[in-house]
């Protein structure tokens, strides 16, 4: 049996992998990014790279009787561009190849923002309410998903909900690799929004280990990936910056809230309270 880990060049793939590849298991990374730079290649180096065109084409024999992480989506970082429905549809035209395939377990990455603007703890068994094409078309494939793996009761299936994220090799937009910029640059000030938005925020390392928690062992069909408990924003740079020894001033305020996101959301349950 091998692991088969679907956007394995993405920030949350390849982190994945490499924590598979620690644990000594043999791993297939399966990307469609042509050109991967000398980085990425620290993470799934010693794993089986296959790249293709589209998901489709990894072959049957790669899925079958394999534990597969589906952690592959395309520009997530534009949550409002309407490919994303596009792309659902891609997505299950994949799903439709791997119910043929049988692996012997599915995990798919979800997102707390399939739940919009809701504001407080969230749990497993509350339900969405998707406010941008992103959200809505994760939230699409999940409905299903699991309509589709349902008719197989043989697959063992999993949606980890990923809360928010930090840590090295995140997108050039995502606050953290900006304030790690900004330090590294010698800059004096830190432009951002007041702060005060609360979330679940987990380091991207923990995020891996969480996957390959489930890859391994037996999992609830949903699973949030997340600490269980909020954090203020304004809480967690200033946690960086003492970490990275720097004196950069916060510009608090700068920026207005990003509009489509909730102003405080957080798991219920801590992921290991969730998989006991």
């Amino acid at each position: 049996m091998k692991f088969v880990v679907t956007g394995s060049t993405g920030f949350v793939g390849r982190n994945t992998v490499r924590n598979l590849l620690n644990s000594g298991h043999q791993v297939i990374a399966v990307t469609t990014n042509t050109s991967v730079s000398n980085d990425i290649l620290e993470y799934i180096d010693g794993s089986e790279v296959l790249i293709v065109n589209s998901l489709n084409k990894i072959p049957f024999d790669i899925l079958s009787g394999n534990v597969i992480v589906h952690c592959a989506w395309h520009n997530v970082q534009n949550v409002f561009d309407t490919y994303h429905f596009f792309h659902a549809f891609e997505q299950l035209k994949f799903l439709e190849k791997i119910c043929i395939s049988k692996p012997a377990k599915l995990i798919i990455t979800g997102t707390c923002s399939e739940f919009g603007t809701r504001v407080g703890p969230v749990s497993i068994a509350d339900m969405p309410s998707p406010n941008t094409p992103y959200a809505e078309a994760k939230d699409f494939v999940h409905r299903a998903a699991v309509k589709m793996i349902s008719i197989d009761k043989n697959i063992d299936f999993t949606w980890a909900r990923l809360f928010y994220m930090y840590g090295r090799g995140q997108h050039k937009q995502s606050i953290y690799t900006q304030l790690i910029d900004a330090i590294h640059r010698g800059d004096k000030v830190f432009n951002m929004s007041d702060g005060e938005q609360l979330f679940d925020y987990m380091e991207i390392k923990q995020v891996a280990d969480a996957l390959c928690t489930l890859a391994v062992k037996k999992s609830p069909s949903i699973v949030h990936v997340c600490n269980g408990y909020p954090i203020s924003l304004r809480r967690l740079v200033e946690k960086i910056l003492k970490a990275e020894g720097s004196s950069l001033t916060l510009d608090l305020g700068h920026y207005p809230h990003r509009a489509q996101d909730s102003l405080a959301i957080w798991g219920a349950e801590s992921f290991e309270t969730q998989i006991q």
